[in-house]
């Protein structure tokens, strides 16, 4: 996933549905994933509804050494926000599929990172240990957020992953790739395991999707409702590294500046963790999570 020498996506190959009872309000499918490097079995129990859930039960085999893998695998769209609307010629207030990535660590710290659409190929990392939690969610929810009548912005649903079982010590990873057009699904978040996969062994993985348009964290919990940039936030000397504003729900406004924890795709992991763990530090001094750029 987002690697220099180039990425390989798995795919489905076939499908089978299993007949439901008559009363029953879940559908279950199974699924064959394969490629030259994994293949897998999957079962699927979907519950719709007001918010559907797929419980997913996964099964996996690697065929080779694997590098690097992602797990639970989300793509999305951003285009602009309030946070870049200067960049953009463009009536509506804000094109997005998801507005940020969400995280429940394991510590059980609510983490909020807004999106962005960078001028180059961005990967954020956020370690953790036993997950609870984790998704790319929409939280503008009016039409006056969007102004688009067409693409209804304000109706995509977030989709949250709750694994199951414990996924020991990994890092969420979330990848933003340049774009001018809203076609293009630019956002990408998965689970990256810190242990290795072994090969020609199952390897099994077990989580709960939830595709929703409640807003996390809970109503009981302070939370950032809007994130706006600019340079500085009236503090000079600095570069001219952007600062950060948040409005928190409840709360008053509070700054924040980001430091580092980010590489571009050209970079290795070397102090990615440190700026994982300064990450984690900062979090504890916010409202409901620290932003980054």
């Amino acid at each position: 996933m987002a690697e220099r020498e180039g990425e390989e996506f798995p795919a489905f190959r076939r499908f089978w549905i299993e007949k439901p009872e008559p009363d029953s309000d879940t559908l279950i499918v199974y699924a064959l994933l394969d490629s030259p490097s994994l293949t897998g079995a999957y079962r699927f129990d979907i519950t719709p509804g007001a918010e559907t859930v797929i419980e997913v039960e996964a099964s996996l085999v690697l065929r080779r050494a694997v590098r690097k893998i992602g797990v639970a695998p989300l793509t999305s769209m951003f285009l602009f926000s309030p946070m870049n609307r200067y960049a953009f010629d463009d009536y509506r207030r804000a094109v997005h599929d998801s507005s940020g990535l969400q995280m429940l660590t394991g510590m059980d710290e609510w983490i909020w990172r807004p999106l962005a659409n960078p001028r180059e190929l961005q990967i954020s990392g956020f370690a953790d240990k036993r997950p609870r939690g984790f998704g790319l969610m929409q939280r503008a929810r009016t039409f006056e957020d969007f102004v688009d009548a067409e693409a209804k912005y304000e109706r995509r649903p977030s989709l949250w992953i709750e694994p199951i079982g414990d996924w020991g010590e990994g890092i969420v990873e979330l990848v933003e790739i340049p774009t001018e057009r809203e076609i293009n699904d630019n956002i990408v978040a998965y689970w990256r395991p810190k242990a290795e996969v072994p090969t020609g062994q199952p390897w099994k993985v077990n989580y709960r999707m939830r595709w929703t348009e409640q807003r996390l964290p809970p109503p009981e919990l302070f939370y950032v409702s809007a994130s706006r940039a600019g340079e500085s936030l009236g503090r000079a000397g600095h570069n001219g590294d952007p600062g950060l504003l948040h409005a928190g729900a409840g709360g008053g406004l509070r700054a924040h500046r980001f430091h580092g924890f980010r590489r571009r795709a050209d970079e290795d992991d070397s102090g990615l963790l440190a700026g994982v763990r300064e990450r984690r530090v900062l979090t504890q001094k916010a409202v409901a999570g620290v932003d980054g750029r």
